[in-house]
């Protein structure tokens, strides 16, 4: 471990002890109580119906711990067939099972997700300006009441900050050098925006103003897709080209990143023992389509 990986592992070590210690402390935040008991329901039965006004992505990710616990839900219960996903969300935590236990695991993720968005300021600002200012970055980062706040809680406020960044960080890589692999994971952090936040929309006019202003500056634009040579391109058209097609495949892979935190599996004609042929993605096992066909033999 050199000295760079090592003062990024000390910063990181800092914001999680910082961090978990006083989550350990903390009761549940008023959006807590909505979003991890619907993110162990999304997990375990597919089934969308609390909290539809946010995507699926973070939820879920600070639900998977829960799978192995396996708390209790009582999906007879009226709060869940009437959709009143706060009172639901008070009876999965503290009628139902031990809300401290399930908040500590649900939390963690998200100090996770911290402890990336640290790590991705550091190793941008390296790249771009050196290791004095992106030592100073990390420390501002770990250390940031924002950071530490948001970033022991089930909310989505700390991870769109995150996959926003990243989206931002990924399309600028590609106006550099357009390559079949940036473009890709620039789609996976747009397609993370997405389904953790509406207002990712932002990126939508953030990204457009990014592509019109490498279009008009006179740097070229390096085209290298697959094994192709590379090459350069000029000219405040043809560059404006080569980004709109790049957005298209942004588009495509980010399209396919919602949908798939939406899918279930077990209505996928790759599925095995499903019996279907044609593939589906449902918001649970009573067959609410979000897109495509419903299955000729569901599973029950």
């Amino acid at each position: 471990m050199n000295r760079h990986d090592a003062l990024l592992a000390g910063a990181l070590l800092v914001y999680g002890a910082l961090a978990v210690s006083s989550m350990r402390t903390k009761s549940a935040v008023f959006d807590e109580t909505a979003h991890l008991p619907a993110g162990y329901t999304y997990l375990k039965t597919r089934d969308f119906r609390l909290n539809p006004e946010h995507p699926p992505l973070v939820k879920e990710l600070a639900a998977l711990p829960l799978l192995w616990i396996e708390p209790r839900m009582r999906e007879a219960s009226t709060a869940w067939q009437q959709r009143r996903q706060f009172e639901f969300g008070d009876r999965f935590l503290y009628r139902w099972n031990d809300g401290d236990r399930l908040l500590f695991w649900g939390r963690l993720p998200i100090v996770g997700l911290g402890a990336a968005l640290a790590s991705a300021v550091f190793l941008w600002t390296r790249s771009r300006f050196g290791i004095g200012p992106a030592a100073i970055a990390l420390f501002l980062s770990v250390l940031s009441p924002e950071l530490l706040a948001h970033g022991q809680l089930v909310t989505t406020d700390l991870a769109i900050a995150l996959f926003m960044f990243l989206s931002v960080i990924a399309f600028r890589a590609v106006t550099e050098r357009v390559t079949l692999t940036r473009v890709g994971l620039a789609g996976l952090a747009v397609g993370a925006s997405f389904a953790t936040k509406f207002s990712a929309l932002v990126l939508l006019p953030t990204l457009a103003i990014l592509s019109l202003w490498v279009a008009l500056s006179r740097a070229p634009l390096t085209l290298a897709p697959g094994r192709m040579r590379a090459r350069a391109v000029t000219g405040a058209v043809p560059k404006l080209a080569v980004l709109a097609l790049s957005a298209a495949a942004m588009a495509g892979v980010a399209l396919a990143f919602v949908w798939a935190t939406y899918a279930d599996p077990r209505y996928a004609m790759w599925w095995p023992g499903t019996g279907a042929t044609d593939g589906v993605a449902v918001t649970n096992t009573r067959n609410e389509v979000i897109t495509g066909v419903v299955p000729k033999n569901p599973t029950p």
